[in-house]
């Protein structure tokens, strides 16, 4: 018995969003089980270019169009859509999920492995600022509705955490959670892959200035830097896209300014400084333009708790100093690192104390070596999983 003769799938919430920490692990198992298709609630090519390497296969919920760049609104039947999937032709399940991936429905014969980013932060960790991000949630009926659909939602979520066979953390801080919302057995953490940097020699007129880079969502807490920064007086590069750029632009006020489609970075940076903007939204970033900024910018900012944190890792193998919470899970990685900066508390006045402690110039920019532990380690895994799993099978247990 071996991998290549095991029949495997790939689960994943929904697919419609660019590229980002997720997708860098699903790329990895992608690279590990080329054959497995991607099974997902809704798909959105537009959105999800990154997914066309993959075969998906998405649920009924895709039949509605409108609704695949808006999938909140679909919530309540997202438990439904994973227990529509036939899955009885695979002898491995591979869950990749921050949200109601791990709830499909497999046989006793079938190994289901769950690789956790995070129990749904919008039914624990963040369910209020879930709400408040909604304007009809704050009329009092729709409010009431919708914490209902939650109760539910929370209930079933609950229930789905003890359909996979195993459960692997994406860090020691996802464990901890995972352990306490679902009261069983979790797997140690398997630190998610740290993709390279491309090459990029291009200068950029930003040097001193501060970087975020990450999708524009509340629990990023950007708002944090973007206060820091303009109590401060220095420039702050955000990158990236999401729902909170509207109020993100909104905090930043007279000294924000955002890039036109198709400016090119380099010019969009010196229009800013020529209207004496701080407070730069580049959008979305190609990874050479990210390369660029990762090689001249002063420090990384990464105020919000993550999960991991893969774009702090990638900071940290190229040399550019990190401010991130110490609660993060790349913190558990990066505490010994000279060039990391945590906050022990989230707020803005532990971020701009953190600021201050920067060295004024930034150390050298340092070649970060490419790696597939990962990939290996997670096939590896998924083998001995089996193995044990057929084993339990066969005495009966």
């Amino acid at each position: 018995m071996n991998l290549n003769s095991l029949k495997i799938a790939l689960i994943y919430d929904k697919v419609n969003t660019p590229f980002g920490g997720a997708e860098h692990v699903l790329a990895a198992l992608h690279q590990a089980f080329p054959n497995a298709p991607l099974f997902t609630s809704i798909y959105e090519p537009v959105h999800a270019e990154w997914a066309r390497d993959f075969a998906v296969m998405s649920s009924f919920l895709n039949k509605m169009p409108f609704f695949r760049s808006k999938h909140q609104i679909l919530l309540p039947l997202m438990p439904l859509a994973f227990e529509s999937f036939n899955l009885d032709d695979y002898d491995v399940i591979i869950s990749v999920t921050a949200g109601e991936a791990k709830g499909v429905l497999t046989k006793p014969h079938q190994l289901h492995i769950c690789y956790l980013l995070t129990p749904p932060r919008y039914l624990y960790t963040h369910q209020e600022e879930y709400l408040q991000s909604y304007r009809f949630a704050k009329l009092p009926i729709f409010r009431q509705i919708a914490k209902l659909w939650l109760r539910y939602l929370k209930w079933w979520d609950e229930a789905a955490g003890f359909r996979p066979d195993f459960i692997i953390p994406i860090s020691g801080l996802v464990k901890a959670r995972a352990e306490k919302i679902y009261g069983r057995a979790i797997e140690e953490p398997l630190y998610p892959p740290v993709p390279s940097m491309p090459d990029n020699n291009t200068t950029l007129p930003v040097e001193g200035c501060l970087l975020s880079a990450s999708r524009l969502v509340p629990y990023k807490r950007l708002d944090l830097s973007i206060a820091a920064c303009k109590k401060l007086g220095l420039t702050l590069v955000v990158t990236g896209d999401g729902a909170a750029r509207p109020s993100l632009l909104k905090a930043a006020g007279r000294v924000g300014i955002s890039r036109i489609p198709g400016e090119p970075l380099g010019d969009f940076l010196v229009r800013a400084a020529a209207n004496h903007k701080t407070i730069l939204f580049a959008n979305k970033c190609t990874e050479n333009e990210l390369a660029a900024l990762f090689r001249t910018c002063r420090a990384l900012l990464m105020p919000g708790v993550e999960d991991f944190g893969i774009t702090a890792m990638q900071a940290a193998a190229v040399g550019l100093p990190v401010i991130m919470a110490k609660k993060s899970g790349a913190a558990e990685l990066l505490h010994n690192n000279k060039q990391a900066f945590f906050l022990n508390t989230v707020s803005e006045k532990a971020l701009i104390e953190a600021i201050k402690q920067l060295p004024h110039t930034r150390p050298p920019y340092r070649k970060q070596p490419k790696s597939d532990v990962f990939t290996t380690q997670f096939a590896k895994k998924v083998y001995d999983l089996f193995i044990s799993h057929q084993d339990l099978i066969a005495k009966g247990t």
